[in-house]
């Protein structure tokens, strides 16, 4: 029995389904038993569909509520990404457990995966490669030197008896409570709190969008590994802010994510955000998109402060 954890609101249960419907039918040697963690209410009719997927496939599948999240910091992030950090204290019972990102396509099975010996590791993840033209994140924030020591907390293969050994959950908790405005937040924390007691998993485990779009010389990645896994991939992650979903994605697998979502009872979502403004984004670099959301999000910003002090003259 391969134990799966995830995170959904009802707005993204559609995009968990796809994701799980992809992880059972490439694992068809497997019985799975997931757990979806989520922070806000989700309707019995949308808890129904994600039922039919999971034991139409010979799964189970249970719902976790988790009331408590609001202690987490909220920003750029929903405040439900800080759940899985809360893994080993939820599976009292359980010895381990494989974490995945509702934003993701498995395309191989995941026995090997669950099968991986950590040794004394406190869980197992894949480097994640930042783009050139971003701020380097892990060693200015973090203190961490080598770019391939900073993992991306999507697929995580975690060693729940050892983290509840040495109390992971509290010191993952205190870093949330003392550190509020962090970019990448839970992945921040366990990239903090497990700093030299994680284990590196092949690239081919967690497929991240900078491996499509990058040279190998600019990612901290084996150039052989690089080309294994974009070769044979076996859980691809569509990191970053346009999913599969959004206009303005250009991922080469897009395609595989509609595959799965067709086979869902929610169907094949429509595209998110088409626009003249976003036909002309499409055309321009990477490079150039970010930084154009980036001024976006600042201006936005500015216009929350000015429209606070007017409301406090006024008031």
């Amino acid at each position: 029995m391969i134990e799966v954890a995830c995170i959904a609101d009802e707005a993204f249960l559609r995009h968990t389904g796809a994701m799980l419907h992809s992880a059972l039918r490439s694992s068809p040697s497997s019985r799975f038993s997931v757990r979806v963690l989520h922070a806000t209410p989700i309707a019995q009719s949308e808890r129904a569909r994600l039922h039919s997927v999971v034991e139409g496939l010979g799964s189970t599948l249970r719902f976790e509520y988790i009331a408590d999240a609001s202690c987490f910091p909220d920003g750029y992030f929903p405040r439900a990404v800080w759940l899985r950090i809360l893994l080993p204290e939820l599976m009292p019972d359980t010895a381990r457990v494989l974490y995945l990102d509702s934003d993701l396509i498995v395309t191989d099975d995941l026995a090997p995966l669950w099968r991986t010996d950590l040794g004394d590791h406190l869980l197992g993840a894949v480097t994640n490669p930042f783009y050139p033209f971003m701020p380097d994140h892990p060693r200015l924030r973090l203190g961490i030197e080598n770019p391939r020591d900073y993992f991306n907390s999507g697929v995580l293969l975690m060693d729940l008896e050892r983290m509840r050994a040495e109390k992971t959950a509290e010191k993952l908790r205190q870093f949330a409570l003392t550190h509020r405005n962090c970019d990448y937040p839970d992945q921040d924390a366990l990239n903090d709190v497990c700093r030299g007691r994680w284990q590196h998993l092949h690239p081919r485990w967690n497929v991240q969008s900078t491996l499509y779009e990058l040279a190998a010389r600019h990612l901290p990645l084996p150039a052989a590994d690089v080309a294994e896994a974009l070769h044979q991939p076996a859980v691809i992650h569509f990191i970053g802010p346009f999913k599969p979903w959004h206009y303005l994605c250009r991922h080469p697998r897009q395609a595989l994510y509609f595959e799965h979502a067709r086979a869902t009872p929610w169907g094949e979502p429509a595209l998110q955000g088409r626009s003249a403004r976003n036909a002309l984004l499409r055309q321009l670099p990477l490079k150039w998109i970010d930084r154009w959301f980036r001024i976006e999000r600042r201006l936005a910003r500015i216009g929350q402060r000015l429209r606070r002090r007017a409301d406090s003259a006024l008031a």
